[in-house]
């Protein structure tokens, strides 16, 4: 028999995956996952230092 992976796993990891991105509904989901966003900005980083 081929291994299987049974329903309620299925639905137990979307469950996970939508708590850790903090939706509360399979479309909420949907469109976090699936929405094209800009990619953050990414440049050097500042650091300001006071010297006494």
């Amino acid at each position: 028999m081929p291994d299987r992976i049974a329903p309620h796993t299925v639905r137990d990891h979307i469950s996970n995956i939508a708590t850790e991105v903090d939706v509360t509904s399979r479309g909420g989901l949907d469109a976090e996952l699936f929405t094209e966003r800009p990619a953050p900005a990414v440049g050097p980083q500042t650091v300001s230092v006071t010297v006494p």
